[in-house]
């Protein structure tokens, strides 16, 4: 039965490593609970989704707020001191976006 454990913890030993879980081996049993391990990376999955979705969704929000604010007046400086982001790359989102830089 030794043989049987060192297999179980093997296998709970990959199973944590590719799913990011922490679950440990009771002696006592024999079978790992791959439906807990699969609900456990899924969870984490679901969050980190999540979590990445938000930040995506603040950057374009960031992008779009300057590219409005420019294209109603609002000067360069205002825009990077409000939206706290450098001159620079604030011209690089406008020309991407293919609006025309005034001339100061």
């Amino acid at each position: 039965m030794k043989n049987q454990n060192n297999g179980n913890t093997n296998t709970l030993i990959v199973i944590n490593h590719l799913t990011g879980s922490k679950m440990t081996i009771n002696e006592n049993e024999e079978i790992i609970d791959m439906c807990r391990a699969w609900d456990e990376f899924e969870k984490r999955s679901i969050e980190k989704g999540k979590t990445e979705g938000k930040a995506e969704g603040i950057a374009e929000n960031r992008i779009e707020n300057a590219l409005n604010l420019y294209k109603n007046g609002i000067s360069l400086d205002i825009i990077s001191k409000s939206l706290n982001m450098d001159i620079e790359e604030l011209k690089n989102i406008l020309i991407q976006n293919n609006v025309e830089l005034r001339v100061a």
